[in-house]
């Protein structure tokens, strides 16, 4: 079974002259003045969260619930708890896969910052060759799949990954 999504969808869509109205299933609509036409109207976007346990094996899994097919997704991870602080924020369109990670050692308190272009989705542990990351494969109709990749042997920890998807 493929894991679902909790996702807060919004759809904008153009009333007049910089003006948009935002719709949710779970409110009424609300209108706004654009600055400078900020945004294309017509644009979908999506936030929501999901969950890596960093030792899982590596393989592909389809994320659902975004409510419409995303150009691009933003990626935050982090970790809840523990000693040490590893997190990432990366950006993905499908083809090409951007990431910023840091590490910081319970240890040694050292800390590592990575540029990586071939995942979005970027797990350290100390700076070594221990990793779990992932990128996007496909653009689904209801959300994205992500290919993870698990090199050595990381702890099993869960890693927390929030998401804003545009669609």
């Amino acid at each position: 079974m493929l894991p679902s999504l909790l996702a807060t969808s919004y759809r904008m869509a153009a009333t007049t002259a910089n003006k948009a109205i935002f719709t949710h299933a779970n409110s009424a609509d609300r209108t706004y003045t654009l600055p400078n036409s900020s945004m294309t109207l017509g644009t979908s976007f999506a936030m929501g969260t999901l969950t890596r346990v960093t030792d899982a094996a590596s393989g592909n899994v389809a994320y659902t619930g975004v409510g419409f097919t995303p150009r691009l997704v933003i990626f935050l991870m982090g970790r809840s708890g523990g000693a040490d602080v590893r997190m990432s924020v990366g950006v993905d369109n499908g083809t090409a896969h951007y990431a910023v990670s840091g590490d910081r050692g319970a240890a040694d308190y050292t800390t590592i910052h990575q540029f990586r272009s071939d995942a979005s989705i970027s797990w350290e542990e100390n700076g070594t060759t221990t990793r779990q990351h992932g990128s996007i494969t496909t653009l689904d109709s209801d959300g994205f799949t992500i290919a993870w990749t698990k090199t050595g042997a990381p702890n099993s920890i869960t890693a927390n990954v929030g998401y804003v998807a545009i669609g």
